[in-house]
C-alpha cells in the first residue's frame, strides 16, 4: 500500500498548482483586459431623448412664468412705495433713499 505521506503529497501538489494556474489565468486576463479600448458610448434611446427634450422645455416654460411673477412683485413694491406715506427710519433720513439702501429693523 501507499504510505500516508505520499498520498498527502499526491493531493497537495496538484491542488496548489490548480490554484496557481487558477490564479495567473485570471491575472493574465486582468491584464489583456486592462489595456483594451473602453466600450464605444451608447446613445440614448429615442424615448428618453423625447421625453429629455419636454423636460427642457418644462423648465424653460418655469423659468418664464417665475421672471413674470418677479416682474410683477416688483411692479407692486414700486406702486406701494409711490403711494404709502414715508415713515420710520427712512423718512427721516433721505440720504439713505438716495442712495437705494434700505434701513432694516436688526
Amino acid at each position: 500500500m501507499i504510505d500516508s505521506d505520499a498520498v498527502m503529497a499526491l493531493a497537495v501538489f496538484p491542488a496548489a498548482a490548480a490554484i496557481a494556474w487558477a490564479g495567473a489565468y485570471a491575472w493574465a486576463q486582468w491584464l489583456r483586459h486592462r489595456h483594451d479600448a473602453p466600450p464605444p458610448a451608447v446613445a440614448p434611446p429615442a424615448a428618453e431623448a423625447t421625453r429629455l427634450a419636454q423636460l427642457e422645455a418644462g423648465l424653460e416654460a418655469l423659468t418664464l412664468e417665475l421672471e413674470r411673477l418677479a416682474e410683477g412683485q416688483r411692479y407692486a413694491a414700486r406702486l406701494l412705495e409711490e403711494r404709502l406715506p414715508r415713515t420710520g427710519p427712512a423718512a427721516e433720513c433721505p440720504k439713505a433713499l438716495e442712495s437705494g439702501r434700505t434701513i432694516t429693523p436688526h
